[in-house]
């Protein structure tokens, strides 16, 4: 099995989560100090996806709000797994992640981790732990710089932390921020129309 072009990958059957909800479950994490432990956390609880009567899940949080027909669904090892191997272009299995969450196998290629947190929609960091939760902490970003890492979440980049936008934003004028604020906004009101023009139904 080989990877494919990025356009090819499959993307996670998981809702988008908010900016304060990626931080919440960011905190969740990094209190657990084995990789067995997070896995758990996010088998057990950050595993529920939201299927449509054709069999397809639909992601946008506030269309899942708003619909009637869709199905939630708790999502299992097989299940992740065969989506896990897809994206990371391995020979991943189900017994695989059995054992990353028995803490049998505490050390997943670098390709397998990152579908790991793609699949759950994070930070690969937050998968190793070795480092320091630090990094989560956002005060000292302004408020476009908070308004930026928000949107960046929304459209689905999950690796970009306070961090990395306090970085990107050093010395930019108010102005140059606040052009990239309205990029990503219009980004992400065409995702949304896009996901409801695919089978959200509002009712």
């Amino acid at each position: 099995m080989s990877p494919g072009s990025s356009a090819d990958m499959p993307q996670s059957p998981l809702p988008t989560r908010t900016l304060a909800d990626q931080q919440v479950l960011g905190k969740e994490l990094v209190k657990l100090t084995t990789l067995a432990n997070r896995i758990t956390l996010l088998l057990e609880a950050h595993s529920v996806a939201y299927q449509r009567p054709d069999g397809s899940f639909e992601t946008d949080p506030d269309v899942i709000a708003l619909s009637e027909d869709l199905t939630a669904r708790q999502l299992k090892v097989p299940t992740i797994a065969s989506w896990i191997a897809e994206r990371s272009g391995t020979n991943f299995k189900r017994a695989n992640l059995y054992y990353l969450r028995s803490g049998e196998r505490v050390d997943p290629s670098r390709p397998v981790l990152r579908a790991l947190a793609a699949f759950w929609r994070l930070d690969e960091r937050l998968l190793d732990v070795s480092v320091p939760a630090d990094w989560l902490d956002d005060d000292a970003l302004n408020r476009d710089g908070k308004k930026i890492l928000a949107v960046m979440a929304q459209v689905g980049v999950t690796d970009i932390k306070a961090r990395d936008v306090q970085n990107l934003t050093d010395g930019v004028s108010a102005a140059s921020q606040r052009q990239l604020l309205q990029v990503l906004q219009s980004i992400a009101e065409e995702q949304a129309a896009s996901r409801r023009r695919s089978g959200g139904k509002k009712t």
